[in-house]
């Protein structure tokens, strides 16, 4: 067997010297981000974190074990994926979120999956994909795309307190300018309705099916004076309850809808205790969906 000629090992070494720098020098790089990132964020001080590790091939960042500290509790995150982290995308996977807090502690971890783009230029704003997974439980997932969306906005909306209706004006005025293109949300079952059907039967020392049959009852009389779309949406909660899958509620708009008109139509829904203006607004559909399982044919 031939010894490998001397230049080329002396160039094996010299790629393998130049990929551990760039390695050492992407993970050092993505620490410093994260603690700017956190400090701007305003929690540095509220956060510590493990290993932070950046993968040159894949050009992704990995953060384990952070710890956010809160004024009634923690939040616990084993580990974060960044996939995308630039001026217009981000991309993250935070795995096996846990919320603790003085009085209690979420029995189950979930993920949260964030998929954003955004256009400082346009001004536009897309929610590609936010979703929480909470396996064996349920998965809630929401898109969206807007325009008139600035980042000194998204700032702004950080810090304001909803509960507040001072607030809720601001909102509305800061929103001005801002209209809502498209919108969606999902919620698919896998578990979470039959926990909270068990619990509260045990609660009113009843049978599941006895509080089922009560719970359907329920939202079908909740439906009998409501506009259709309440009706279609009591319909897809009945198919939900009753056969699991998808519940999809979604816009299906014409022209852009500013975000101020979305806002006031809320706060009138919330006082008619009405979905009807909200839905008439944006046009809003829903449908239900069955999971598909794939059946293996037997021999």
């Amino acid at each position: 067997m031939k010894r490998l000629p001397l230049f080329a090992f002396g160039f094996i070494l010299t790629v393998l010297f130049i990929y551990g720098a760039l390695q050492l020098y992407g993970e050092a790089k993505a620490k410093e981000t994260l603690e700017s990132v956190l400090d701007e964020m305003g929690i540095k001080h509220r956060t510590t974190f493990g290993d932070v590790e950046y993968n040159l091939i894949e050009d992704t960042t990995t953060i384990h074990d952070l710890v956010i500290t809160l004024d009634n509790g923690l939040i616990k995150i084993e580990r974060i994926l960044v996939s995308e982290y630039t001026s217009e995308d981000l991309e993250l996977l935070l795995e096996n979120v846990r919320l603790y807090n003085k009085n209690a502690t979420l029995e189950d971890n979930f993920n949260l999956f964030m998929s954003l783009s955004f256009n400082d230029k346009d001004k536009r704003f897309m929610v590609r994909e936010l979703s929480i997974n909470s396996p064996g439980s349920f998965k809630l997932s929401i898109t969206l795309i807007a325009t008139g969306i600035t980042k000194d906005l998204l700032k702004n909306l950080a810090y304001l307190n909803t509960r507040e209706e001072r607030d809720i004006r601001l909102l509305a005025q800061t929103l001005a300018d801002a209209n809502l293109h498209s919108f969606s949300i999902s919620f698919s079952d896998r578990g979470f309705l039959s926990q909270i059907i068990r619990h509260q039967a045990e609660i009113e020392g009843i049978t599941e099916e006895e509080f089922k049959r009560k719970l359907l009852e329920e939202i079908e009389h909740l439906a009998l004076k409501g506009s259709d779309f309440e009706k279609k949406l009591s319909q897809s909660l009945r198919k939900l309850i009753t056969q699991g899958g998808t519940l999809r509620i979604y816009s299906s708009l014409s022209e852009p809808v500013k975000f101020e008109d979305v806002i006031v139509f809320s706060l009138i829904g919330l006082q008619t205790k009405s979905l009807e203006p909200i839905s008439q607004l944006l046009n809003l559909q829903v449908e239900h969906k069955r999971e598909i399982t794939s059946q293996v044919p037997q021999s």
